[in-house]
């Protein structure tokens, strides 16, 4: 089990990279932390590898504090894609992949056999005598799985590995290997710039943005109950938006009628006038004439504070802007 208590990491220029971060995960599960690209994804890890120091907060383990224990004395996988895309490319798979047993000094036919098995369960006992700079990059998440499997540990931390490969191949690897996140014998924390994956594969979901814990819920949960105007873009990408000074409204349009000429699809308020853009791609500028009627979903619409983002409730303003 893995306990999180609070953590705050900041850089030494002032910026936190996690901002008071709480949230547990039992053995078995799966939980992903999602954001974009310095939302504090890998910083995360990296606190609870023993990577980075914390400037607060605990980091559990099994109901022990680790937080300032060493590296070596945490009990943690870490899979990552930097530094050469976490393998070393001038050693065989064969090393690489048992490279764990070494370092803890597990006997050579011990570790041979735990090699064949782990290559075989992913395919690649061809490659166990080629060198790391000659695979391509889909062999090298083999690899990288592999080794993950070659011994236990409490918890598993997975730092978004399937960005190595090319966005048209990432789905296919993806589908290949999602079956093997999940650890029965771990608590696994699967970081990921898509929602798609952690939906797949995950029991909750962690939002992060800048730092910050926006919402740590269900997919379900998460599409039906957004806490935050972050959450919504991510989880909802084709929900309609429109934005006033007092107000942020997201809804779901109805299907177009038939024989209907056109509908407004979305407006936005700049500069004291709307912007509207219609189906069939006109836009216009002005008032917002009565002509124009947003077909909304009934009880679709959800309101949110245009400063912190947050949701509110629909009775502090009206309907539309």
């Amino acid at each position: 089990m893995l306990k999180v208590e609070n953590l705050t990491k900041q850089y030494f220029y002032g910026q936190k990279a996690i901002d008071n971060l709480t949230f547990e995960i039992n053995k078995g599960e799966v939980v992903a932390v999602v954001g974009a690209s310095e939302s504090g994804k890998t910083s995360l890890l990296k606190c609870i590898a023993g990577l980075y120091s914390l400037e607060e907060g605990k980091i559990y383990i099994d109901g022990k504090d680790i937080s300032e224990l060493k590296i070596k004395e945490r009990d943690v996988k870490f899979l990552y894609s930097d530094s050469g895309y976490g393998i070393f490319k001038r050693r065989t798979v064969k090393h690489n992949i048992g490279y764990p047993l070494k370092v803890r000094k597990v006997k050579k036919d011990v570790r041979a056999q735990k090699v064949e098995e782990v290559a075989e369960k992913y395919d690649i006992k061809s490659l166990l005598n080629d060198y790391g700079y000659m695979l391509y990059e889909d062999d090298i998440l083999r690899v990288i799985f592999a080794r993950k499997d070659i011994r236990n540990a409490s918890v598993t931390l997975i730092d978004d590995v399937f960005k190595i490969v090319k966005s048209e191949d990432r789905a296919k690897l993806f589908n290949e290997l999602h079956s093997h996140i999940r650890d029965e014998n771990s608590a696994v924390l699967f970081a990921t710039t898509s929602i798609d994956e952690a939906f797949s594969v995950a029991d909750r979901v962690i939002i992060l943005n800048y730092g910050k814990c926006q919402q740590v819920a269900t997919a379900e949960e998460l599409k039906s109950n957004p806490k935050t105007l972050t959450v919504e873009k991510l989880v909802n990408p084709y929900r309609t938006i429109i934005e006033s000074e007092e107000v942020i409204t997201t809804y779901d349009l109805e299907e177009n009628e038939l024989g209907e000429e056109y509908g407004v699809v979305s407006h936005t308020y700049e500069r004291g006038k709307y912007v509207v853009v219609t189906e069939l791609g006109i836009i216009t500028t002005g008032v917002l004439k009565n002509s124009y009627k947003l077909r909304v979903k009934p009880n679709s619409e959800r309101y949110f504070n245009p400063i912190s983002e947050e949701r509110i409730e629909k009775a502090l303003y009206g309907r539309f802007p």
